[in-house]
């Protein structure tokens, strides 16, 4: 992947994370929140911006990729044109499409070139040091988010009486020690901690904990391990809930945002592990394994979002339709004489209705949403000859 559709991708990472942010915001703002839903949302937006702090400064890192992919292909061509010229009797003054064949002839071994300068550049001490605390906020965001959707799990299985919730704990359990244990192994593989940007080039690659095979397949296992177990987790309680055809589709796609979840992390496994099968290191399969870390994490956000953003959905559904109370048959109400009810066209006969507490005619509107909420008064009386029927209420509200 070239440093330019590096940045693009980040670019767009990054606006999909401000807006499952904004949108969180947005959602925090109109519910009333309990400790635990404090304590879920304090963590989860702890990690989002840890997230976007992360993000941005890959997108600096993207672009000096640029300039430095520039500078290096400027200085290789320099040196291809001067070895031709000093080379090659009769080229001292070759023209620009000369220059041009000699360079696509040499095309594979130019972008070599190009590509081996970039990597040196891009490796000099202070981008490996920026690169070691950039793994190290990884990692560190990835937990928040599992930690976020671990209380959020705390409060589904405290509605189940079920020996599930010892798993539960086994999970919540392992996931602070495996995040122990990873930042451990970043801090001290390589004592002190500054020579993992400061030991020279030629010993950087198996020494440094950003670039060892060990350590790498250690961080990659437990997180894709801890992501399986809090995927499959909320599966074992499902059947414990009444769930809707559409709120079935609706947990299979944050299913499947999971497993994409877990995808990204292969894939930023594979991309981290190729370089120790097939040397050397290049700063291309370094950008790739990032990319794929700030996808790992957008899609964590947004399966962490989706049951909140299902609530701005509905709203914004409900506020397109315009609801207009329909007519009912009278000869469903107890009493009724089979004719139908018609809303009233003007506001006054509504006064009215308040104000005397009863419908000014027998035949007067009865929407459903008002035997909904008053056939069942405690004040209904009974009538020998029609039954029970609905008693007025104090304020009738249409």
């Amino acid at each position: 992947m070239e440093p330019r559709q590096s940045l693009i991708a980040e670019l767009v990472l990054l606006a999909v994370e401000l807006i499952v942010l904004v949108l969180r915001f947005w959602v925090i703002r109109q519910q009333r929140r309990g400790l635990e839903d404090w304590v879920r949302d304090i963590i989860f937006i702890a990690g989002a911006l840890l997230c976007l702090a992360s993000t941005s400064c890959l997108l600096w890192y993207c672009w000096e990729s640029i300039e430095v992919y520039r500078y290096a292909t400027v200085v290789v061509d320099q040196k291809i044109t001067a070895q031709a010229r000093n080379s090659t009797v009769g080229l001292t003054h070759m023209t620009a499409t000369q220059l041009a064949a000699l360079q696509s002839q040499n095309s594979e071994q130019r972008e070599l070139s190009i590509e081996l300068m970039a990597t040196v550049m891009l490796l000099d001490p202070w981008y490996r040091r920026f690169l070691f605390f950039i793994w190290g906020a990884y990692f560190t965001e990835l937990w928040l988010l599992k930690g976020a959707f671990l209380v959020f799990y705390w409060q589904l299985f405290s509605m189940v009486q079920s020996r599930l919730v010892y798993l539960l704990y086994g999970t919540t359990g392992f996931v602070v020690i495996t995040y122990i244990i990873i930042l451990t192994i970043h801090f001290t593989w390589c004592t002190p901690v500054y020579r993992n940007w400061t030991i020279p080039l030629s010993e950087f690659p198996g020494t440094s904990s950003i670039n060892n095979l060990a350590t790498l397949t250690i961080g990659s296992m437990l997180n894709i391990a801890t992501d399986l177990m809090i995927l499959i987790l909320p599966l074992l309680i499902v059947k414990s809930f009444n769930l809707k055809r559409k709120e079935k589709y609706g947990l299979c796609f944050i299913f499947a945002m999971g497993i994409m979840c877990v995808t990204a992390s292969v894939v930023r496994y594979y991309m981290l592990y190729l370089p120790f099968e097939y040397p050397p290191v290049t700063i291309d399969g370094v950008r790739v394994a990032l990319l794929c870390g700030t996808l790992e994490m957008m899609t964590g956000m947004i399966a962490f979002c989706l049951p909140s953003f299902r609530m701005i959905l509905y709203r914004a559904i409900k506020n397109t339709i315009h609801h207009k109370p329909r007519p009912i048959a009278l000869s469903h109400v107890p009493g009724g004489n089979g004719s139908y009810c018609e809303p009233p066209n003007t506001g006054s006969s509504r006064e009215k209705s308040k104000k005397k507490g009863l419908p000014r005619h027998p035949n007067t509107l009865l929407t459903a949403d008002f035997l909904t909420h008053h056939t069942s008064s405690r004040e209904d009386k009974e009538d020998p000859e029609r039954g029970t029927i609905v008693s007025p209420p104090n304020t009738l509200k249409w």
